[in-house]
């Protein structure tokens, strides 16, 4: 993906072709923007975002407290179909709309046609920018204008490209808090590492000494990543390159960091989770299997550093399922019902669920869950990773 989420079109979201009527679909999100001064679509995270992209439609123009003409509804609605066939097919198209629309609101009385339609137009946004100008001196209201350009900043840019060297393990790897880099396991060399990818360059780079990785996982501050290689539990500073020791891990299944320099960590497929400095030293026991339990794995910290989720499984079914535990001891608290590790990020609470990747509501101070499903993605495979901040 290439651009910035706020105005992708579905097709570009979901990796499908783009052509012209992708760019018609950004012009139409950002006349909404100029004329409403809200963004016609909006989410808490990332992944809500896309989400109301690729479900959701904004309301009209007109029912944003400004007063515009129907028409501009229209088009707008028009430009921001789901469909690509159901928009204008040409930003030529778009911006003959536009004129007439304009034309029709200074006092026209000829009707609107239907615009016509040109064999090879190219999509130059340069001409849709012009006539939303022209438009615009007649359709907004100016209040609203003051108001969107004294709240409003220019969004940035993320640039992703998740094409990675062939890895015999898919499954490991890990974004960074900050969301800018990726580290994953690839087997370009002959034998599993560690590589990191920067969104904003082209090119990975391996990291020496993580010959065996798997699982990785980030510090909370970035300068660091924690993975498990040779039946250990290591940790890699990316500075120094330095690697180092920090507790046996026979068979892993996964670890979290957290602010406060503690790593809790499955250190086997078949027990509880175990805490241990991010320095190393001796690896305490932070939950405890109970009778009908079988293993406790995939642990993921929340943002206060102290509580964490994990994941109950092969155990009793009424034993199963996402689990809230805490450093400070007390009794886990049984989250929802899960075969897959959960992940938190803004406010949601995500799970592969039979292949599909879903997001609940999540308060992280009750712990609770709210609301349905919001379903982000098909043919998924677990576990997810997901930005913790």
């Amino acid at each position: 993906m290439l651009g910035t989420p706020q105005y992708m079109a579905p097709e570009q979201l979901e990796g499908r072709e783009a052509d012209t009527r992708t760019d018609v679909f950004a012009a139409g999100a950002i006349i909404y923007e100029m004329l409403s001064g809200k963004k016609a679509f909006e989410g808490s995270s990332q992944a809500s975002l896309i989400s109301a992209i690729l479900k959701d439609q904004p309301p009209p123009v007109s029912s944003q407290q400004v007063t515009v003409s129907p028409l501009i509804d229209r088009i707008v609605d028009r430009c921001l179909a789901k469909n690509p066939d159901e928009r204008f097919q040409s930003t030529d198209d778009l911006l003959s709309a536009l004129r007439w629309a304009d034309e029709f609101t200074r006092g026209s009385t000829r009707l609107v046609p239907e615009p016509i339609r040109h064999s090879g137009a190219g999509g130059k946004l340069w001409k849709v920018a012009a006539a939303i100008a022209a438009a615009t001196a007649a359709l907004l209201v100016w209040p609203a204008v003051r108001q969107f350009r004294s709240t409003v900043s220019e969004p940035g840019v993320t640039r992703l490209d998740v094409v990675t060297p062939d890895t015999s393990d898919p499954l490991s790897f890990a974004l960074s808090p900050d969301g800018r880099r990726l580290v994953f396991v690839s087997t370009t060399s002959g034998e599993p590492r560690l590589w990191v990818r920067s969104f904003d360059q082209s090119a990975e780079r391996p990291l020496s000494g993580t010959e065996g990785a798997a699982q990785p996982f980030w510090s909370p501050d970035g300068t660091a990543v924690g993975f498990f290689a040779d039946g250990r539990l290591k940790r890699i500073d990316l500075e120094s390159g330095s690697v180092r020791v920090l507790a046996d891990s026979p068979v892993s299944r996964g670890g979290t960091w957290s602010r406060e320099g503690v790593i809790v960590y499955s250190p086997m497929i078949n027990s509880a989770l175990l805490r241990v400095s991010a320095n190393g030293g001796t690896p305490v026991p932070v939950t405890t299997l109970i009778p009908g339990e079988v293993t406790h794995r995939w642990p993921h910290f929340l943002p206060d550093g102290r509580r964490f989720l994990y994941l109950s499984a092969l155990g009793q079914a009424d034993l199963r399922g996402a689990f809230l535990g805490s450093l400070d001891g007390g009794t886990p608290r049984r989250v929802m019902n899960s075969d897959s590790a959960v992940g938190y990020a803004e406010g949601w609470l995500m799970q592969v669920s039979q292949g599909t990747l879903v997001a609940y509501r999540f308060d992280p101070n009750s712990g609770s869950v709210s609301g349905s499903p919001v379903t982000l993605a098909q043919n998924v495979r677990k576990p997810v990773t997901v930005i913790s901040g």
